[in-house]
């Protein structure tokens, strides 16, 4: 019961079959692990499971100590997105810490869209522009981008972003 790895795996595999209650037994049986990766891990796992069994409020607070011991990881940046995006409106979430440094093109559009889907703007935005500064040839971001624009009532800024995409490439 003491052994962090055995416990976690198992408490893994119950979550994977349906099983989140017994998971959540598990994982509050085993001691924390002093390793901070080791901890990540356990918190994102636990949030996981308090997701599954619908208590919101404690997996937004696990995945953001699982974040918190791992800013680099981008999965538990994604994770802690996903269930502010889902429990709370804009106006009622809580500040969302930095992203994880060096994220992709791919990321940013991902979150963008993300973002994007929920009808948060302000937040779409930063991450269409950066996606597009990473690859200014996205025809993808550039559309999203004009769309969040238009969204957050920043009618000119799509214009002039549309308008330069067609002088780049006629076929925009």
């Amino acid at each position: 019961p003491q052994d962090f790895q055995a416990g976690y795996e198992c408490a893994r595999v119950l979550r994977e079959l349906k099983r989140p209650a017994e998971a959540q037994r598990i994982l509050g049986g085993i001691a924390l692990p002093k390793d901070a990766a080791l901890a990540s891990k356990y918190f994102a796992l636990l949030a996981v499971v308090s997701e599954e069994r619908n208590d919101v409020l404690a997996a937004e607070r696990l995945f953001r100590r699982a974040y918190d011991l791992a800013p680099d990881s981008f999965d538990i940046f994604l994770s802690l997105v996903r269930i502010q995006l889902r429990s709370s409106p804009t106006s009622a979430r809580l500040t969302l810490p930095a992203p994880p440094r060096d994220l992709s093109a791919e990321q940013h559009f991902g979150l963008g869209l993300m973002f994007a889907s929920h009808n948060d703007w302000a937040d779409a935005i930063p991450h269409f522009e950066k996606t597009l500064r990473v690859e200014p040839s996205s025809a993808a971001a550039t559309y999203n981008l004009a769309l969040a624009y238009r969204g957050a009532a920043r009618a000119e800024d799509a214009i002039s972003l549309l308008t330069r995409a067609v002088e780049q490439r006629p076929n925009a």
